[in-house]
């Protein structure tokens, strides 16, 4: 983030897409990895972040969160058939600006 925010220019935007901790998904998670039934189920979780810790570290670096929402809320804006999908209300979606 350091680097990050230290060649953004004022005004710039950087939007972060993210995963907020979920039992739900984290039951998928395991499932799938324990299935092998997916591409991605070797792939490891690094990081889940609750809005409000990511918006303070972004503020710790000079960006300020301007919209925080779940995947599940861009669907239904976008009008993307979300039926089904409650696995999208733990992914998120943040648009932060430098100052």
């Amino acid at each position: 983030m350091t680097a990050l925010a230290a060649r953004s220019a004022s005004g710039s935007a950087l939007v972060v897409n993210y995963q907020a901790p979920s039992a739900k998904a984290a039951a998928g998670r395991l499932l799938t990895r324990v299935l092998a039934s997916s591409l991605t189920s070797g792939e490891p979780w690094r990081s889940l972040w609750k809005p409000e810790r990511l918006a303070a570290l972004l503020a710790e670096h000079g960006l300020r969160v301007g919209t925080d929402d779940t995947l599940l809320t861009f669907a239904r804006r976008f009008a993307v058939p979300a039926r089904g999908r409650s696995s999208l209300g733990s992914g998120r979606i943040a648009v932060a600006e430098r100052g």
